[in-house]
C-alpha cells in the first residue's frame, strides 16, 4: 500500500524512534549546561512520545528513560523548583497515563487506516473500470488489470510509458489543454472522452475522469485516473450519425418532398425539393402549420386523425392540392405516418409529397376522353359490341347494332356472340372467337349476318382485344356494307360490260386490218394467245395478263397506214419499203394512246419491235427501258412470224423460231421471257396453230379448253 499512497514512506517508525532517542540525549546534555531551561521537559516528554509513536509499549519504555534521566538531573541539582519528590512523581504518572491513552488511540487509527488501504488496493485491482496512478509528468506509476486491458498492454509495459504516448494524436492537443487547467487548479477534476491507440493500431474510446492529488502545500504529488471503455457506444453513435447523414442526404436530394411536423402540426423540417415542387424555400415554411399550404377544400381529409389516437397510427396516403408560392395549386400524393415516443405517444408526423399533377391531369383527360368515346360509340354509324375475353359474353352494345340486327339491347347483353342467331354459321363464330383469343385480331371483309326478322345483312366485321383496367375485352366493329356490296356488284358488271365492249371493238379493228392483209390473217390473235401463255408462265397477275392479251390483239393496228401493195407484195421489200413498213409501230401507238385502256396498251405496242441491245425500232431502247409487256410481246411476235407463212416467203418452222430465240437470249430478247417460252414448247404445254381465224385465239395450252 505504501507504493500506492506515498504519503507514508517505508521505515518511518524507526526513523522517528532514533530521532526521539537523539532528542532525549540532547536534553540531557542541554540540562547539564542550562538546568533551569529544561527542568520540566522530562515531565511533558511522554506527551510528545504519545504523539510520535504508535504503540503504548514504546511510550512506556521512553517514559521510563525520561524519568531516570530526570531523576538523575534532579539528584545532581539537589532540588526541584516548587515541587517535592511526591508531587513530581504524581505529575509524571498523570503525564504517562495521558500519553498511554493517546498512543492507544493512535495505534487503533493506524490499524483502521491499514485496513482501509488494503480494501482500497483490492477494490482498485478488481475494479471493472480502469484505474491508473500517474506521476506529475504523465508517467504511469500503477495500472490495474482493467486499464491494462483497455490499453492493450500489460502493467509492466505501461509503467515505462507516458500517457501522451498512447493517446490518439488528434486528441493530444485538447487533452493537454485540459490537463493544464487541472494543474493550474482552475478545475478540481476533469472529464473527457478521447481515443487511445493499442499496439496493433486499433483505436479505443474511453471516458476519462482525472483528479490531482496534492500536498498540503498545493503541489501535485500524483494524478488518479479512472477510465471506462465506450468504443462500442462511440461506434454505435458514429453509425447512427452516418445513418442520419445518409437519410438526411437522401431526404434533401429526393425528388419527393419530405416534411416533419410536431404534434401541433407545425412544420419542423422540410427538404429543399419543396422549392422545385411549389416554389417555397424551407425557411419560409418551417414554423408554420402544414394546413396553411393545403387547399381549403382538402383540409378536411387532413384533419390529423393520426395525431388524435390509436386509430390513426397506420400510414395513410391521400391526394390533395398544395398551394405554391405563386398562389396556384398543384396536385400531390401525400404519404404520412405518425412519429411515436418511447411510450407510444404521438409526437409528430412525417410526410412525403409527390407531384402527381401530370397524373391527375391525365386521369381527368382520360375521363373526358372516355366520355367522348362513349358518346361516339353511342352515336356511331357502325355497330359496336363489347365482349368478355374469357367467356365471349356481350357486355355492351351500341344503339346502331341493335337497330341493324333488330334486337333490343337487353336481348343481346350477357349472351355469347353465337347465341344471338345473327351468324348463319355458328361454328364460324366459335372458330372466330377462338382465333381472336389466340391472335388478338380478326377481320372479315364480307360476312353475312341474319337479323331478327330473318333478313341477311352483308357486313365488314373487325374485332380487337384490348386491355381495360386489369382485364381484357373484345371490341367488335360491325359495318353494314350491303349498299356498298350492291354498288360494287353494279360497278363490276359495268366494268365487265365495258371490257367486253373494248374487246369487241378491238376484234373489229383487227378484222378490218386483216382484210387489208389476208395473207397474215390470224397473226395478231396468235401473238396475243402466245403472249398470254408466256405471261402466265412468268406469274403475271390476271390484270396484267388481260392487258397483255389486248396489246397482242392490236400490236399491228398501225399497218392500216401502209399501202396494200406493200403489205401483200410477194417479193422481198426494198429498203425504202421496209422503212415505210416500220412506221406502222408509231402509227399504231398514236391511234391507241387516244383510247383510255386500263392497261399500258399503247406503250406495249410501241415497244414490241425493240431489242435489248438497242438494235430494234422505232426508239432503239435498251435493257429495262423496254417495258416487260413489250419484251414479252416481242418474243411472241418473233416466234409466230417465223413459224407461219408470209406473202414473200414460206414458214421457217417452229424449231427454227425457237433456235433464233435461244441464240438471241440476253442480247436481243429478255432471258426470263425466252426461258418461259422455251419451257412451254419443250414441255409440251403449248402448241402453236396456224389455222386460226382472224379475231380468235388459235393457240392452245395443252390441257386447257381454250387459251386465255
Amino acid at each position: 500500500m505504501a507504493q500506492l499512497i506515498p504519503l507514508l514512506p517505508p521505515g518511518w517508525r524507526n526513523r522517528r524512534l532514533l530521532a526521539l532517542v537523539g532528542a532525549l540525549l540532547g536534553l540531557a546534555l542541554l540540562d547539564l549546561a542550562a538546568p533551569d531551561l529544561v527542568r520540566f521537559s522530562w515531565y511533558w516528554l511522554p506527551m510528545v512520545m504519545a504523539v510520535a509513536f504508535a504503540t503504548p509499549t514504546q511510550v512506556g519504555g521512553l517514559a521510563v528513560l525520561a524519568l531516570v534521566l530526570g531523576l538523575l538531573a534532579e539528584g545532581r541539582q539537589g532540588t526541584v523548583v516548587g515541587m517535592d519528590l511526591a508531587e513530581r512523581l504524581l505529575v509524571f504518572a498523570c503525564t504517562v497515563a495521558v500519553a498511554v491513552v493517546l498512543a492507544g488511540q493512535r495505534q487503533r487509527g493506524d490499524e483502521h487506516l491499514d485496513q482501509a488501504r488494503q480494501m482500497f488496493a483490492q477494490g482498485l485491482e478488481n475494479a471493472a473500470f480502469g484505474v491508473c496512478v500517474l506521476a506529475p509528468d504523465g508517467r504511469f506509476l500503477q495500472v490495474n488489470e482493467a486499464a491494462a486491458h483497455l490499453f492493450g498492454r500489460d502493467a509492466a509495459t505501461l509503467r515505462g510509458l507516458c500517457w501522451q504516448q498512447i493517446l490518439h494524436p488528434e486528441d493530444l492537443a485538447q487533452e493537454q489543454a485540459k490537463l493544464a487547467e487541472l494543474k493550474a487548479q482552475r478545475v478540481p477534476s476533469r472529464h473527457s472522452r478521447c481515443r487511445y491507440l493499442r499496439p496493433d493500431g486499433e483505436v479505443v474510446w474511453a471516458d476519462l475522469s482525472l483528479s490531482a492529488i496534492r500536498s498540503r502545500a498545493g503541489q501535485i504529488r500524483y494524478f488518479l485516473a479512472q477510465l471506462a471503455e465506450v468504443t462500442d457506444l462511440e461506434e454505435s453513435r458514429a453509425s447512427l450519425r452516418r445513418s442520419e447523414a445518409n437519410y438526411r442526404l437522401i431526404a434533401e436530394n429526393a425528388l419527393d418532398v419530405v416534411v416533419r411536423t410536431n404534434a401541433a402540426g407545425m412544420i419542423e423540417w422540410i427538404s429543399p425539393s419543396v422549392f422545385t415542387l411549389a416554389g417555397w424555400t424551407p425557411a419560409e415554411l418551417i414554423g408554420n402549420p402544414m394546413l396553411t399550404v393545403i387547399h381549403p377544400d382538402d383540409q378536411a381529409q387532413f384533419s390529423r386523425p393520426e395525431l388524435a389516437g390509436s386509430q390513426g397510427l397506420a400510414a395513410t396516403r391521400v391526394e390533395m392540392r398544395l398551394r405554391t408560392s405563386q398562389g396556384q395549386y398543384r396536385w400531390v400524393s401525400l404519404f404520412r405516418r405518425p412519429l411515436l415516443d418511447a411510450l407510444g405517444r404521438v409526437t409528430g408526423l412525417v410526410a412525403g409529397w409527390r407531384d402527381v399533377q401530370a397524373e391527375v391531369e391525365a386521369r381527368q383527360a382520360l375521363s373526358a376522353s372516355e366520355l367522348s368515346y362513349r358518346m361516339l360509340a353511342e352515336n356511331a354509324q357502325d355497330g359496336i359490341l363489347i365482349l368478355e375475353l374469357a367467356s365471349g359474353r356481350i357486355t355492351a352494345a351500341n344503339p346502331y347494332i341493335c337497330a341493324l340486327l333488330g334486337f333490343a339491347k337487353e336481348e343481346l347483353l350477357d349472351k355469347q356472340l353465337w347465341e344471338i342467331g345473327a351468324f348463319a354459321d355458328k361454328q364460324l363464330a366459335i372458330n372466330a372467337y377462338a382465333e381472336l383469343q389466340e391472335k388478338g385480331y380478326i377481320r372479315y371483309e364480307d360476312l353475312p349476318l341474319t337479323t331478327k326478322a330473318g333478313a341477311v345483312k352483308e357486313v365488314e366485321f373487325v374485332s380487337n382485344v384490348y386491355r381495360v383496367g386489369d382485364g381484357e375485352v373484345i371490341q367488335c366493329n360491325i359495318r353494314d356494307i350491303s349498299d356498298r356490296k350492291a354498288a360494287e356488284k353494279r360497278a363490276a358488271q359495268y366494268q365487265q360490260d365495258t371490257l367486253r365492249s373494248l374487246e369487241e371493238i378491238v376484234a373489229s379493228l383487227v378484222m378490218l386490218n386483216e382484210r387489208r392483209d389476208p395473207y397474215t390473217a390470224g397473226h395478231e390473235a396468235r401473238v396475243a394467245d402466245l403472249s398470254f401463255a408466256i405471261g402466265r408462265e412468268m406469274g403475271l397477275s390476271d390484270h396484267e395478263l388481260q392487258g397483255l392479251r389486248i396489246s397482242g390483239m392490236v400490236h399491228d393496228i398501225g399497218k392500216f397506214t401502209i399501202p396494200t401493195e406493200i403489205l401483200t407484195k410477194p417479193t422481198q421489200l426494198s429498203a425504202e419499203e421496209m422503212a415505210l413498213m416500220r412506221t406502222h409501230v408509231r402509227a399504231g401507238h398514236e391511234v391507241l394512246q387516244s383510247i383510255h385502256f386500263p392497261w399500258p396498251v399503247a406503250e406495249t405496242v410501241l415497244h414490241h419491235h425493240e431489242r435489248l441491245d438497242g438494235s430494234g425500232y422505232p426508239q432503239q431502247l435498251v435493257g429495262n427501258q423496254i417495258s416487260l409487256l413489250g419484251r414479252i410481246l416481242a418474243v411472241a411476235d418473233t416466234v409466230e412470224s417465223m413459224a407461219t407463212n408470209r406473202p414473200y416467203r414460206f414458214a421457217k418452222g417452229l424449231e427454227a423460231a425457237l433456235a433464233v430465240l435461244a441464240e438471241g437470249k440476253a442480247t436481243l430478247y429478255d432471258p426470263a421471257v425466252v426461258e418461259a417460252c422455251l419451257r412451254l414448247f419443250s414441255e409440251g404445254r403449248y402448241s402453236l396453230s396456224v389455222q386460226g381465224e382472224a379475231g380468235l385465239p388459235p393457240g392452245r395450252l395443252v390441257g386447257d379448253a381454250a387459251a386465255g
